[in-house]
């Protein structure tokens, strides 16, 4: 419930501050004078989206600040917990301000929440009937929501558990479908990487091999040049003038005289050494210059195989250990592909269980509506009679077991048919119901809601246009009994409706140094009597007649809520 409002720089308000009452409370005023302005402020603070023209012009932002009772209001409690927000003593202040920089800010109990955050808590405070919400009756996809929040506990509770089972169905259809789909375009890829993985297996790759043979690539384009070199050495080293010969000659010549000096005998040795050295780098020569030969025949096949690399990497990756990656990734995809069968083989399985799984909630909630229907139907007969339409026919068509239709709130198609006059036919109400009738059955709609305190607040933004009479005083009536069960806040410009409220606020506007300012006072008995009177005369100056007329209507008012 709504138990005070501060209003700063809002509009044309400079400064309000507002006491809310429990019952039925009626905002009056002239045209023009801001009623609406108050309307506005509780959207503001509930979430709505709102520019920076409802700023007071010549000041930086516009600040809303609102107190709600949320005692016994689980669902607010609920988001309240989710945003990890305590209420005081069972009260949550909620503040919301936008600057001339276009910033906002949203705050919950001192606690800055988002936008989003600030809607989700409010959606369950404060339920706003504007003047042409009757209007979306004229769409039959709302009627459903209607009919079903005048179900009872059991009801909603059918409801919630259908959406589960939908949401549960709906996530495992996306995965099912994303399986198929993925199947689909990989088995177009089968071929491909079926032809890529072969390319890649035949070509025996080995890391770091494109480096190995580049390598071993120079060496041979080299190997003219060192084969000169090694024969060069070789023709110095062997041959009976060459060193190997000349070396074990010195050491032979050496060896006769080794007996007769120690120098002799050292140098024999040191010669023969320098030989055996000299034969075993001809033995390394002789095998490098096997190796460094050139072998026109190889060297065709190593460039064979380079070609093969490159042309393999261009392809698949910059080196060889990029294309063994690539390997295995292949070999990966054509595995997930051929065990694809299975895993869809279980999606589905699981989609025909949560299938089955919905279809019993949306029986049960099919079940449930047609339960439900008749006892709907009567009440909103008998919230029609007292609001003149004593013939009116009203229906809600529950279409059976359309089981294709799947939505979180069932299978069924609910339509409201209408019907004002005797011996016509019931249609939708779309086709037969003027703008007074569809606003009558909204409103007998919103009492059906608030008698079972699913909001503790509701606000009428002058859903009486159009109306006067012993009409205006069956609407007024309708509000204040809605007013028995939760929170009423009505603008209103009726006298009839103001009359029938507990509680009335004026909005006045006024000029003054060159400013205009409007205002919102709570008003007393005799105030009362003087704007209702000015509501019936439709003037500024109240007569006698017009204020005798006033207190007749408080009276009767009192008298009727007094069960007299």
């Amino acid at each position: 419930m709504l138990t005070q409002m501060t209003i700063r720089n809002f509009a044309l308000i400079e400064a309000a501050s507002v006491l809310f009452r429990p019952g039925f409370s009626v905002v009056t005023g002239e045209t023009g004078a801001g009623k609406s302005i108050v309307v506005d402020s509780v959207n503001f603070i509930l979430g709505a989206r709102m520019g920076k023209e409802i700023i007071r012009t010549g000041t930086d932002k516009a600040v809303v600040e609102a107190q709600f009772s949320v005692d016994g209001n689980p669902r607010v409690l609920s988001a309240l917990a989710i945003a990890q927000i305590e209420p005081e003593d069972g009260y949550i202040t909620i503040q919301r301000e936008l600057s001339q920089t276009g910033r906002g800010v949203c705050r919950v109990c001192g606690a800055i929440v988002t936008q989003s955050q600030l809607r989700e808590i409010t959606k369950s405070l404060v339920d706003i009937h504007g003047q042409h919400e009757h209007q979306s009756l004229l769409d039959s996809g709302t009627h459903e929501a209607c009919f079903d929040s005048c179900g009872d506990e059991s009801h909603r509770d059918a409801l919630k558990k259908t959406e589960e089972s939908y949401e549960a169905l709906a996530a495992v259809d996306k995965k099912l479908k994303a399986r198929l789909k993925a199947i689909r375009a990989a088995a177009e890829r089968r071929d491909i990487l079926d032809f890529q993985f072969k390319e890649l297996k035949e070509a025996k790759l080995k890391s770091g091999e494109f480096e190995e043979l580049s390598e071993r690539r120079k060496r041979m384009q080299m190997s003219e040049k060192l084969t000169k070199a090694t024969v060069e050495a070789l023709s110095a080293l062997d041959g009976e003038t060459g060193a190997i010969a000349q070396a074990l000659s010195a050491a032979s010549a050496m060896k006769r005289i080794a007996d007769t000096d120690e120098t002799y005998d050292s140098i024999e040795k040191r010669l023969r050494s320098a030989y055996y050295e000299l034969s075993d780098i001809k033995e390394s020569l002789d095998a490098r210059l096997s190796e460094d030969s050139l072998d026109e025949n190889a060297l065709e096949k190593l460039d064979d195989r380079l070609d093969e690399l490159r042309k393999l990497m261009r392809k698949y990756g910059m080196t060889v250990e990029d294309m063994l990656k690539k390997q295995s990734e292949i070999a990966q995809e054509l595995e997930a592909i051929s065990g694809s069968d299975e895993i869809t083989s279980s999606l589905k399985r699981e989609w025909k269980k949560r299938r089955e799984e919905y279809l019993q909630s949306a029986g049960r909630l099919h079940e449930s509506r047609l339960k439900l229907k008749e006892s709907f139907e009567k009440a909103m007969k008998s919230h029609l009679i007292p609001l003149g339409m004593p013939d009116a026919v009203f229906e809600a068509s529950i279409a059976e077991n359309e089981q294709g239709r799947f939505t979180k709130t069932g299978y069924d198609k609910l339509e409201f048919l209408f019907s004002a006059n005797p011996g016509e036919p019931v249609k939708s109400l779309s086709a037969t119901a003027s703008g007074g009738e569809l606003s009558r059955v909204m409103l007998s709609l919103k009492t059906m809601n608030a008698s079972r305190e699913m909001i503790p607040t509701v606000i009428f933004d002058e859903i009486d246009t159009g109306i006067s009479g012993r009409m205006a005083q069956a609407v007024a009536e309708k509000m204040a009994d809605i007013g028995r069960y939760c929170q009423v806040l009505c603008v209103s410009h009726l006298p009839q409706i103001a009359a029938m409220a507990d509680t009335e606020y004026s909005v006045s506007k006024s000029a003054s140094m060159g400013r205009t300012h409007t205002e919102v006072k709570l008003l007393e008995r005799v105030e009362r009597e003087n704007e209702i009177a000015r509501m019936v005369s439709g003037a500024d100056d109240i007569d006698e007649s017009s204020l005798s007329h006033a207190r007749t209507l408080l009276k009767a008012a009192e008298n009727r809520k007094a069960g007299k």
